[in-house]
């Protein structure tokens, strides 16, 4: 309780604040199947709390919102099995944080922070239900988290285009053959993500995208293959590709 009423203090200070319930979190982390955990009492607090700390007007100093960001991604990591509605229901704040992005004045580079922290956290969301064998929980929210990650992947930024990629590949894997409503749309994007060797670190996010989809729509994406190879032996083509990429793929 002490450490949830110190967020409200200056960003200095309630950055180092989201550091120690970023530790606490970590320290605690519950296993898959764990039906509770040392934080559950205090979970939902600490979550609102959180938001609320990365929704400041002064959350830009001090690193005050990345600092509130990641501890809402470890938190969301750390949860027990009785905290899972509770991590479900948080899914239309960050899905209207992020629709909000750019109605809210901020520079370009502000917005672009803005939205790949948020794509972070619901990628975390995802990753968690998934491996928790309760990504059925994500569908109703799935075909506004797809509009808006395709939005934002359609922002020629290197870091957000990755943010959005690993948030939609962990989505495929919550929802599995489910994902096969946004292929047509997602593909194309996929597909840019592949050939863009120039900024290495989206083309590997894009070839473990790849994995995602094979694992979750199984048979289902035998229309994409012929494509997906193509772009793949592009990649192991060119010469000027970063050396890391090529064992990726």
């Amino acid at each position: 309780q002490v450490l949830v009423e110190a967020l409200g203090e200056p960003p200095r200070v309630a950055g180092n604040v989201c550091w120690a319930l970023h530790n606490l979190a970590e320290a605690n982390e519950a296993d898959d199947d764990q039906e509770t955990y040392v934080l559950s009492p205090y979970f939902s607090s600490i979550l609102e709390n959180l938001v609320k700390t990365a929704d400041r007007g002064d959350a830009s100093e001090s690193n005050l919102r990345n600092a509130a960001y990641e501890s809402l991604n470890t938190l969301i990591q750390s949860s027990s099995t009785d905290m899972r509605m509770v991590v479900v229901a948080s899914i239309p704040v960050f899905i209207d944080c992020l629709e909000q992005t750019g109605n809210m004045g901020l520079s370009k580079e502000e917005r672009d922070e803005l939205q790949g922290l948020l794509c972070g956290v619901l990628q975390g969301i995802a990753q968690k239900l998934a491996s928790g064998k309760a990504g059925e929980n994500l569908l109703p929210y799935a075909d506004r988290m797809m509009q808006l990650f395709i939005q934002v992947m359609q922002i020629r930024s290197a870091t957000i285009h990755e943010e959005a990629l690993l948030a939609v590949g962990s989505l495929a894997s919550a929802i599995g053959l489910h994902f096969r409503n946004y292929m047509e749309h997602f593909m194309p994007l996929l597909y840019q993500g592949l050939e863009n060797h120039e900024e290495h670190q989206v083309c590997s996010v894009a070839v473990g995208v790849v994995g995602d989809l094979c694992r979750a729509l199984e048979r289902e994406i035998t229309p994409y293959c012929g494509n997906i190879i193509r772009a793949l032996l592009l990649v192991l083509q060119d010469p000027g590709v970063n050396r890391d990429v090529k064992p990726i793929v």
